[in-house]
């Protein structure tokens, strides 16, 4: 187990974030639609805050999972705090990639509906792309931070020792 992190291989965390990651990629992409409803000719202007407001609270459940998932590293999984952070930090780059995309093509789109013309059109596929680059770090970040914290409450209070291994 040299490339062991925690005495977990990368297969073993994929494992046990599968569920968790499928719900916040899920929720990336319903995240996703809900700002596509902004774009929607006539009923747009309407439906925009509808779609920021479901997006928020997806945003916050996204959180919630991210703390579930330290918590399950170590309930379910038998981990210590640092197989907690890493299994969430993994779920975050994961779904920050994902989300990091779909910012890309919803500038795409933006733009292909004429919002934001010449230098504006440039500066909003900018910033999609620095999203892309920025939302797999954040997501790693802080899904590392709230896992940890989901683990804590889970009741471990090691981290890094011989007890996170199996």
């Amino acid at each position: 187990m040299d490339n062991a992190i925690g005495g977990r291989t990368i297969r073993e965390y994929l494992n046990m974030i599968k569920m968790p990651l499928l719900a916040l990629i899920g929720l990336n992409i319903l995240s996703f639609l809900m700002g596509l409803l902004g774009y929607m000719p006539g009923i747009g202007f309407a439906l925009g805050p509808i779609g920021w407001l479901v997006s928020l609270i997806i945003g916050l459940v996204s959180l919630v999972i991210a703390g579930y998932i330290g918590y399950v590293a170590v309930k379910t999984y038998s981990g210590d705090l640092l197989v907690s952070m890493v299994a969430g930090a993994l779920a975050g780059l994961l779904s920050g990639i994902v989300s990091g995309v779909l910012g890309v093509i919803s500038a795409g789109i933006a733009m292909s509906m004429g919002i934001g013309m010449g230098l504006g059109s440039a500066i909003i596929m900018s910033a999609a792309l620095v999203g892309v680059i920025i939302s797999p770090i954040f997501g790693a970040i802080v899904g590392g931070i709230l896992a940890l914290i989901g683990g804590a409450i889970a009741g471990a209070r090691s981290f890094g020792t011989p007890a996170a291994k199996k």
